[in-house]
């Protein structure tokens, strides 16, 4: 088993629910979670071009860390999280693309593992880059190594200077399910 973490993301629709029916998904399909961050207000992610208003508020994202526990090859992980994704009603044909969306559900880190393919890399190449993925990574993870640069989370986030996260946070209320049957989305 090694430790996948993973960075969930929603700012369409009921943005709380679309997570936690994520981390749901994600226990059934990747592994059993082990821990979970605070669902954290974040300010979109655009290109200058991108036609949105940063500042308005009915853009933001809620943003949560969860840490799994995992077996499966890395592929094989990237497969079934597009599936939740497509499950959860967001077009594959988005990948990539700087939209609104339903669900985001990306790899920040799967153990100390290293690798670039043309359809993944891990670490995630923006990771170092992006405080509305290290500040709820820290907070379920606080001595997170960034396996490329060996250099520790809480120091990458000091070196950030674009800050997306507002402050706000909201508690997930998520339990794993005690018993599962397959979830209704994958019948």
């Amino acid at each position: 088993m090694s430790d996948l973490v993973l960075l969930l993301g929603s700012n369409v629709g009921e943005r709380e629910e679309n997570l936690r029916l994520a981390l749901t998904l994600i226990y059934e399909r990747i592994g059993k979670i082990t821990s979970y961050s605070r669902f954290y207000e974040t300010k979109p992610l655009t290109k200058i071009t991108f036609d949105i208003d940063i500042e308005d508020e009915t853009n933001y994202y809620l943003n949560s860390a969860c840490r799994v526990e995992c077996s499966l090859q890395p592929n094989l992980v990237l497969d079934n999280l597009e599936q939740i994704e497509k499950k959860l009603g967001r077009p594959l044909e988005e990948k990539g693309e700087w939209l609104p969306r339903i669900i985001d559900v990306d790899i920040l880190a799967y153990g100390d593992l290293c690798m670039a393919t043309q359809n993944l890399t891990i670490p995630h190449p923006e990771l170092h880059r992006r405080d509305f993925a290290l500040v709820p990574l820290l907070e379920i993870y606080p001595e997170f190594v960034h396996p490329v640069f060996k250099v520790k989370g809480n120091l990458l986030l000091e070196q950030i200077t674009n800050h997306f996260v507002t402050g706000q946070t909201f508690d997930p209320k998520w339990q794993a399910p005690a018993e599962w049957s397959k979830h209704e989305f994958f019948k």
